[in-house]
């Protein structure tokens, strides 16, 4: 493998290197780096249980997970934060719309929402973070969205109210026009 063009994928055809999306995600990986996520992964994973409907414990957890994150030098995010508050994404939009839980799981999982949004604008902010990889997330974890909307307005006249002489003089036209 080639050492000089990050683990031999780069200059290669296909593999995404001039990419506005993919850019270079990937190939600045140094050894050791996979070594790292997958640990810190694997640990976040081996946080105890947390009763799911002692919403203290679940600030409490909330508040382990963000000091996790500052001790680990991890950016925090929604799946991780699930993870360590042992639910899925799932959970957390049935809390979110109310589906599941009560109004305090709701403001509770609003907030920890709310949370890693900050934290992605504000990476963003700073250049940390891709900025299509952040337009991703926050299209898909914080409900932004991107589009444009056209409101038409109809012009159209009744039949009867439409001047012939009007209409002639609009097109140039010279002469009789038979109308009905």
């Amino acid at each position: 493998m080639d050492k000089k063009t990050a683990h031999g994928l780069a200059g290669k055809p296909g593999n995404g290197k001039n990419s506005p999306v993919i850019g270079n995600n990937g190939l600045q990986t140094k050894p050791g780096d996979n070594s790292r996520y997958a640990k810190l992964a694997f640990d976040l994973m081996k946080f105890p249980p947390v009763e799911r409907n002692d919403i203290p414990a679940l600030y409490k957890r909330m508040d382990e997970y963000v000091q996790w994150c500052i001790d680990n030098d991890v950016k925090p995010g929604n799946l991780a934060c699930y993870a360590a508050l042992g639910i899925d994404k799932g959970v957390a939009y049935e809390w979110e719309v109310g589906r599941m839980g009560t109004s305090e799981h709701s403001d509770f999982i609003k907030k920890v929402k709310r949370f890693c949004a900050t934290n992605r604008e504000l990476l963003m902010q700073d250049n940390k973070v891709n900025v299509i990889t952040g337009l991703f997330w926050q299209k898909n974890y914080d409900g932004l969205v991107d589009k444009q909307e056209y409101v038409l307005t109809p012009s159209h006249k009744a039949e009867d109210e439409y001047d012939v002489d009007e209409i002639k003089k609009h097109f140039l036209i010279e002469g009789d026009v038979e109308t009905d």
